[in-house]
């Protein structure tokens, strides 16, 4: 929950937390009414495992991976990739044409490669010129064969969706352990939750303004800073904003968002809400409204340079500043 969310469950009794670092970040697990630990224990081993195995496989970094084997092809050339990275780059290709194009996994096809810099979300080598959807290579997807063809040279790319697309496993995982209540992030910035802890409708959350500080902690939120309360219960969020500097690129120019410093996403799921927050870093307030309009499903939370902030969709209503 990154771009200025805080940890309020901290405070609430009987909780098991787990975590291990995973895709450069701190991946959590915090259960909730679990009889008997070490089946807990066992279950957050197991989703994690599984984020592991993802993360083996969406690493621009790792030679063998599905994503480095897809930046390899050549123009007209297919390979197969495993069945969750099939499922996440066509996750991403369904978020790219709700948004327009706002949000691409192939926007660093034409300069920017492996070699890139970590942490840079989206681009391409053309900077400031304006590069349509239509203008940039694409991905055609085989669901029969699980291949991946291309239509130029690419830079797949699934930092912007795969820590959701994570989260959303391990929450399969912990379910099918019968787990009741859980709330798993990637890096604060990928959350979903289901169940509730004793006493709650739902997990607790809390959204603030970023800032250069650390979050400061269940129940010490500056009054001026609080955004929203809310608790999440079958739902997901996402955060993206600039509080590590500009590192989110608009694919359509190459160059760094500007008049926007944090969005938050919800959605059903982690993978959207991963994707779309990206989106509405770079997509215009009227964009953004008419999207929540047309899915009920999403929810957003800007927060311009000016300071105001806006509000989409049902989490809308669920504030508290």
């Amino acid at each position: 929950m990154t771009a200025g969310s805080s940890d309020p469950n901290a405070g609430i009794r009987g909780l098991l937390r787990f975590r291990r670092d995973l895709m450069h970040t701190a991946f959590e697990v915090i259960l909730a009414a679990v009889p008997d630990p070490a089946t807990a224990e066992q279950a957050a081993h197991e989703a994690f495992g599984t984020a592991e195995k993802l993360e083996s496989e969406f690493s621009r970094f790792l030679p063998n991976s599905d994503v480095s084997r897809v930046n390899r092809l050549e123009a007209g050339a297919s390979a197969p990739v495993c069945f969750d990275t099939f499922e996440c780059v066509s996750r991403g290709l369904e978020i790219q044409a709700m948004t327009g194009g706002a949000f691409d996994v192939t926007a660093g096809s034409g300069g920017a490669g492996p070699e890139s810099p970590r942490g840079v979300k989206q681009g391409n080598g053309e900077t400031g010129r304006r590069r349509e959807p239509a203008e940039r290579p694409r991905l055609i997807l085989d669901r029969e064969t699980l291949e991946v063809r291309v239509t130029g040279r690419v830079c797949l790319d699934l930092g912007g969706i795969g820590k959701g697309y994570a989260v959303d496993r391990m929450v399969d995982v912990l379910k099918e352990w019968d787990i009741p209540a859980a709330l798993v992030h990637g890096g604060r910035s990928a959350v979903a939750a289901f169940g509730r802890p004793e006493g709650f409708s739902g997990w607790p959350v809390t959204l603030r303004r970023p800032s250069d500080r650390p979050d400061s902690g269940p129940g010490q939120e500056d009054a001026p800073s609080l955004i929203a309360r809310f608790e999440l219960n079958g739902r997901a969020m996402a955060a993206s904003g600039i509080e590590k500097g500009p590192h989110i690129i608009d694919p359509a120019t190459g160059l760094p968002v500007r008049g926007r410093v944090a969005a938050w996403a919800f959605a059903d799921d982690a993978a959207t809400a991963d994707g779309l927050s990206t989106a509405f870093m770079v997509m215009d307030s009227d964009s953004v409204r008419g999207l929540c309009e047309r899915q009920p499903s999403v929810s957003a939370i800007l927060i311009g340079e000016d300071g105001k902030v806006h509000r989409f969709g049902a989490e809308r209503t669920a504030h508290g500043a």
